[in-house]
């Protein structure tokens, strides 16, 4: 009895030693993933997009807290998100008991999520992530925000699941959002189930091993609501994109389409946008210069309300100056660097179908040229609208620019020659501006 009593001890010890031993170890592999994590993303080009800083590293015998500041450096972000903090609590071990019963081998991190004043968030909201190592090199993620709200985008029931091969750099999404809202020019969209799904994978394409990325956005039963007029259009919204990366160049296929979904009359508008032969590197660039630029206008600002002589605040103004300089870049230059002479290719489709019938059409396509020395990418093309189904603000529209030479009007259509050099918009030939051309198009929208 006492021996049979000595090796039940026994085996419970060498259970429970056992136990702490592989808890220990899980938790610490664990907590050196998450940091190999922070730390390469510094030396990576993500780190143009958005920065970490570590703020606090608790480390325990079986678990770890970390916190963890993402400052957004594209100007477009850091508008949208602000900067934002990441609580990450981490557990680990050989058996771990959660929400859908026990888990063998892994390690759990639950990401929370606090924002600044810029989101704003009711008490009843919750921004939770977590995510799964089970020590293969690959991450299961999944996430949730119940609510957000900026000045240009709202969302309800926000989830995500997905996966990142930390080997290959593979990964997989999914994001639904229950409801989405966006704001742009007294216009509002609304979206109820967008469905987001990222693919990133090696692939084979002509024999040749690319990168592969295939994007899909998808909702139904959408408004799109004109807020000055009052009007408002159902619709279902799709779009795709392929992206394949080999070596140092960038192909694209792209194409959003809006589909009104009115029984006897409906209309689809699309947008598909086809780029061949871009470098990466140029875009690269162009990240880090938006980093930096968002760095110096951050610190000028800051600086600029701290100190008191006259010479510092001048400093501090020429750093802003630089900032807003490469905010400022216009369209030429921000491409040039992604371009390559007599290779880089650009072709770009507008338009409105019924049914089988093409209603407008855009057409605007180009091949890069070397102009003073820099790449450069003129487009040409044409513009084809069929006067039968417009309405009246538009046609009215039309018929102002084919009174100044911009279009030409026939018995069915109207129609001209379009060309893009640089900042410049041609249409017939004749230089137009952008602004005018623009706001002409809201009033049209406003007075339907």
């Amino acid at each position: 009895m006492n021996r049979y009593l000595k090796f039940t001890t026994a085996v419970i010890l060498l259970l429970v030693t056992g136990w702490l031993v592989s808890s220990w170890y899980f938790a610490k592999q664990s907590s050196q993933t998450l940091d190999e994590l922070v730390s390469g993303w510094h030396t990576s080009s993500t780190e143009h997009v958005a920065g970490l800083t570590l703020l606090e590293s608790e480390q325990g015998v079986f678990s770890s807290h970390k916190k963890i500041r993402v400052t957004p450096n594209v100007p477009y972000l850091f508008e949208l998100l602000g900067d934002f903090t990441l609580n990450v609590d981490q557990k680990a071990g050989p058996i771990l008991f959660g929400e859908n019963g026990l888990a063998f081998g892994r390690a759990e991190w639950v990401v929370t999520l606090d924002f600044d004043e810029s989101i704003e968030l009711s008490d009843k909201t919750t921004a939770q992530l977590k995510v799964i190592d089970d020590f293969s090199s690959r991450l299961q993620i999944e996430g949730s925000i119940t609510q957000f709200n900026t000045s240009t985008l709202s969302g309800d029931n926000v989830t995500t699941e997905g996966a990142v091969d930390l080997d290959s750099g593979e990964y997989q999404f999914v994001t639904v959002v229950e409801a989405l809202n966006g704001y742009a020019s007294g216009v509002r969209l609304k979206l109820t189930n967008a469905r987001l799904e990222v693919d990133s994978a090696m692939s084979l394409m002509n024999g040749e091993s690319v990168n592969l990325t295939e994007i899909g956005l998808s909702a139904a039963n959408g408004q799109l609501l004109n807020e000055k007029s009052g009007k408002n259009m159902s619709l279902n919204l799709s779009s795709a994109a392929s992206i394949w990366k080999k070596n140092d160049t960038l192909d694209a296929d792209f194409k959003v389409s809006f589909v009104n979904t009115l029984p006897l009359n409906s209309k689809e508008a699309y947008l598909s946008v086809q780029l061949r032969q871009w470098l990466t590197a140029g875009a690269r660039n162009y990240l880090e210069q938006l980093s930096n630029s968002s760095h110096l206008l951050r610190q000028g600002q800051w600086a600029l309300e701290e100190v008191e002589t006259t010479e510092q605040q001048d400093f501090y103004r020429s750093l802003i100056y630089q900032a807003e300089k490469v905010g400022r870049l216009n369209w030429t230059d921000v491409i040039s660097p992604m371009l390559t002479a007599d290779q880089s290719q650009l072709m770009v489709e507008v338009g409105v179908k019924q049914s089988i019938e093409t209603l407008a059409k855009l057409n605007l396509a180009g091949n890069a040229v070397l102009l003073d020395e820099k790449p450069s990418l003129p487009l040409t093309g044409d513009l084809k609208i069929v006067s039968s189904e417009l309405d009246k603000p538009f046609a009215r529209l039309l018929r102002r620019w084919v009174s100044r030479a911009w279009l030409r009007e026939y018995e069915t259509a109207f129609e001209g020659d379009v060309a893009v050099k640089g900042q410049t918009l041609l249409l017939n030939k004749g230089r137009v501006s952008l602004v005018r051309l623009t706001d002409e198009l809201k009033r049209a929208f406003n007075d339907q």
